[in-house]
């Protein structure tokens, strides 16, 4: 397998954004009849924070990497939508090698600032309140970090994993840097303000930020499964096609690399040899038809790139849980 493809696909799915939130992607209800349907509103508590629970755990090569934290989500009224101030309580992870320990938490303490999103009526992401301040004071205070004088021992892994995440934000789009920044928050505002029927299937597709520009397809299916009680039980499923994952990758490897035209027309026959070329996202949520707020979220999202040699496949689960 041509590593440098792999290595393309792997480091920018890990980047593609949710489809709804900071992509404001209104999905279209469908007729309803008189059959089991769900009602949901967006009718969050006001001035009263909700404490929701966030795990991620990536599997690769053997490997799974997992981390976790606790915020509390606290709504106002803003006109006819609504302010939600994001604020982290705690959060740890599975690492247990002292050095990348320390690291990470320095990272968590040194970023860990609140938010503040603007959402209209439905829930969809609007903007990130003063978003250009809130920025400039992350990339402020992590090249302060840089400049002081560390543990010889610790500076050259910390520093390189700074200059990293300065790079990747600063690099992005102001659309992908609020759908990564907002991840842990978006499936709480996936289905505020939606209407749907068990066994008739919302099919759409709508177009996402990517963290290299542009944007991609995402082909969703959204299928409510069943009432119980004052809570909805709903699916989505994500693909994202062959040809826009391919498009992304070429333009990440261009740019990347500074390919001259032969190596990137050998990259793009690469490109079109593989076997297998893929990324799909499964998810189940519970959510409640008094509130329309998010009860309990899972997903499983697979990343696949395969020729006839070697296979790399990465399979990230996210939960997002609402603890009171």
């Amino acid at each position: 397998m041509n590593r440098l493809i792999a290595f393309a696909f792997l480091a920018i799915s890990a980047n593609l954004a949710s489809t709804r939130g900071a992509a404001s992607v209104t999905v279209p209800a469908p007729v309803l009849r008189a059959a089991e349907t769900a009602e949901i509103p967006f009718a969050p508590p006001l001035d009263a924070p909700l404490r929701y629970r966030w795990e991620k755990a990536v599997e690769r090569d053997g490997k799974t990497r997992m981390s976790w934290s606790v915020s509390d989500f606290r709504f106002v009224r803003q006109g006819d939508g609504f302010r939600l101030t994001v604020t982290t309580v705690s959060s740890g992870s599975n690492e247990t090698d002292p050095a990348r320990l320390a690291i990470e938490k320095r990272l968590e303490k040194l970023l860990n600032f609140p938010f503040v999103l603007r959402l209209d009526a439905s829930g969809s992401i609007q903007e990130l309140e003063e978003s250009d301040r809130y920025w400039s004071t992350i990339f402020r205070v992590m090249r302060e970090e840089l400049g002081r004088v560390h543990d010889k021992t610790e500076t050259p892994a910390f520093q390189r994993a700074l200059n990293q995440v300065i790079g990747l934000y600063e690099k992005m789009s102001r659309e992908a840097r609020l759908a990564l920044l907002t991840e842990s928050v978006q499936p709480l505002l996936e289905f505020g303000a939606t209407e749907t029927e068990v066994g008739k299937p919302i099919a759409t597709t709508v177009d996402g930020p990517s963290a290299f520009g542009g944007t991609l397809k995402h082909h969703i299916a959204i299928n409510l499964k069943k009432v119980k009680g004052q809570s909805a039980y709903l699916t989505l499923q994500s693909t994202v096609p062959r040809s826009e994952l391919e498009a992304l990758t070429t333009r990440f490897v261009v740019g990347l690399t500074k390919l001259p035209p032969a190596k990137q027309e050998e990259m793009k026959s690469g490109l079109a040899a593989l076997q297998n070329f893929r990324h799909e996202t499964n998810a189940d949520y519970q959510v409640s038809l008094d509130d329309g707020m998010l009860e309990k979220f899972i997903s499983t999202e697979t990343i696949e790139v395969t020729d006839k040699s070697k296979s790399n496949r990465r399979v990230t689960t996210r939960s997002l849980e609402l603890l009171n």
